[in-house]
């Protein structure tokens, strides 16, 4: 399992990861006050947890720097970490958090086909009875009494004692955790990763365009206040900042609350992601079109996932569907129609390349789309935080300026290998360098390449969500009856033949799982209906599709 993940991190990210240059990086990112950073780092100093000159300590020692023991940097890097989180006074960001190391176990999971993984450290928010507790114990008390969920795991930090040749594995190791949080978090938008190396901290953020990183990595003895600024942005920036998407929340009887909030429980959540409900406003469908930065908002409640196969996108459209109810002003079901199957609604939310259209917006209106047996929208948006579009170039990644490699790191050279299967060294070959940064983005059999800025492919995406209504029903393969079967075919070409000749549009995506079968008029009638229009175009031009005859 783990391998694969290996190899899924790998495609995934080919030509999709990408640098920016340290301070840009940091201050977009971790947006921490300087004020707040030097508050913490002289309280660091006057209690001699970090002495100017000589580096960070631990139980009154200097941090260990040249250990070839991974395992020896753990207590030390956990501790430094919350006494840097617990140095200045927290805002209230509407979660708790603890710096926690469990390398030899995995997170939990109710999912049984999830990959045994296991990050070396991480930052786990607090659920509502353990915050209680969590200042009273000491660490390895709190390690061994708290069971970490993947739920709730904020930030991953993978440690190595020093840093090596096989840093592209490293990378791909600690992708592989940000992956795993996008598979068990369905409300984070873009999720931080730190690699530490000996005594070198590289940060990366993974979205759903790839991976950015620093340019370069930095060494936390010599520059104390960009581990001070990284650390204290992670326990405390507003949840936003560090990925959370705020307009959905987790469904508790009649009461809505956060994912991330110190109040949720694991029951909250329950058992299965499929069975897990949220509340997500949408524009009401009267308002859509009327104020699109305004429009009036209506709640509704997810009744059952019905894809999240790819929600774990690292470079994609990261697609969730939901079927809903639509729910009124006291968090109650709008009526006991809404109970009934056509009255279900479906959200589908996905992240579109921001140079393609609204999928909103290529369906027909409701009334023309019901004519013609495709679906139809009750409203669409391109999500906002804090009145902001959300997209991965814009409020994710800031605009900054990125690029694939630096000039000065040579890359390593192709192993050759003699007879008895080792290395063989070239007699014209240099000391390796001791390396000052390290950016690489690609693999290449068991060697690491760099790429300069002409292999870039990054495509900047934008958050949006589609909300169909009388549009749920079963993938065309469930069909009953071979007369069911043709009647389904038929409505769905009838759609094709009008998306093209009356809207110009070509939907480009037919399967059995978008041409659904709808409860139709009267009792056991059943319908077509075509949907997704994900990767749909309008045609600009057409050409006729056959010859005619000249003949005399």
């Amino acid at each position: 399992m783990a391998a694969d993940v290996k190899a899924r991190v790998s495609r995934e990210l080919e030509s999709n990861c990408c640098v920016v240059d340290n301070d840009s990086f940091l201050n977009h990112h971790f947006p921490v006050p300087p004020a707040r950073v030097s508050e913490v780092y002289n309280k660091m100093v006057k209690n001699k947890q970090y002495l100017p000159g000589n580096g960070w300590r631990y139980q009154g020692k200097e941090l260990t720097r040249d250990s070839k023991k991974e395992a020896s940097f753990y207590d030390p890097l956990v501790s430094i970490c919350e006494e840097i989180r617990k140095a200045t006074t927290q805002a209230d960001v509407g979660y708790s958090c603890r710096w926690f190391k469990s390398p030899d176990k995995a997170p939990a999971t109710p999912d049984v086909k999830a990959p045994l993984i296991r990050p070396d450290i991480f930052l786990l928010l607090g659920m509502y009875e353990e915050v209680k507790q969590w200042e009273e114990k000491f660490q390895a008390e709190f390690e061994a009494l708290t069971t970490a969920w993947w739920r709730r795991v904020a930030v991953v930090m993978e440690v190595k004692p020093k840093e090596s040749m096989d840093i592209l594995d490293h990378i791909n190791q600690l992708m592989g955790y940000l992956r795993q949080i996008f598979r068990e978090q369905l409300d984070r938008m873009f999720v931080p990763g730190l690699l530490f190396t000996g005594t070198q901290l590289a940060v990366w953020v993974v979205d759903r365009s790839g991976a950015v990183g620093m340019a370069k990595s930095f060494d936390i003895h010599e520059e104390p206040k960009k581990f001070i600024q990284i650390i204290l942005g992670c326990s405390s920036l507003p949840p936003e900042r560090l990925g959370w998407d705020t307009t959905i929340k987790l469904w508790r009887q009649l009461k809505c609350i956060y994912s991330f909030s110190e109040h949720a429980t694991i029951d909250d959540y329950k058992d299965s992601m499929y069975e897990r409900n949220w509340v997500i406003d949408m524009p009401a469908a009267t308002a859509a079109h009327v104020d699109p930065i305004e429009p009036k908002r209506e709640r509704f409640l997810t009744v059952k996932a019905l894809s999240v196969l790819k929600a774990e996108c690292m470079n994609g459209r990261a697609t969730v569907v939901w079927a809903a109810l639509k729910l009124d002003e006291d968090n109650k079901v709008a009526s006991d129609e809404s109970l009934t199957f056509g009255q279900i609604y479906v959200i589908k939310q996905c992240w579109r390349p921001i140079t393609s259209k609204s999928e909103g917006e290529l369906y027909p209106p409701p009334e023309e789309a019901a004519e013609h047996h495709i679906g139809q929208v009750y409203s669409h948006e391109d999500v906002r935080i804090n009145g902001t579009i959300v997209t991965t170039a814009g409020f994710i990644r800031g605009g900054l300026n990125s690029r694939t490699a630096l000039s000065e790191i040579n890359p390593p050279k192709a192993k050759v290998e003699n007879k008895n299967g080792k290395r063989a060294r070239s007699e014209s070959e240099e000391p390796v360098q001791p390396r000052e940064i390290y950016v690489v983005t690609i693999p290449q059999g068991d060697d690491a390449y760099l790429f300069d800025s002409a292999h870039i492919s990054i495509e900047h995406r934008v958050f949006s969500r589609i909300l169909l209504t009388k549009s749920f029903g079963m993938p065309m393969h469930f069909f009953s009856s071979l007369p069911e079967l043709v009647n389904v075919c038929s409505d769905a070409l009838c759609a094709i033949v009008h998306l093209y000749f009356h809207r110009k549009t070509l939907q480009r995506d037919l399967s059995i799982g978008n041409i659904l079968i709808c409860p139709g008029t009267g009792e056991g009638k059943t319908t077509g209906c075509l949907i997704d229009f994900d990767y749909a175009k309008v045609v600009t031009a057409s050409k006729p599709t056959f010859m005619k005859n000249t003949s005399v």
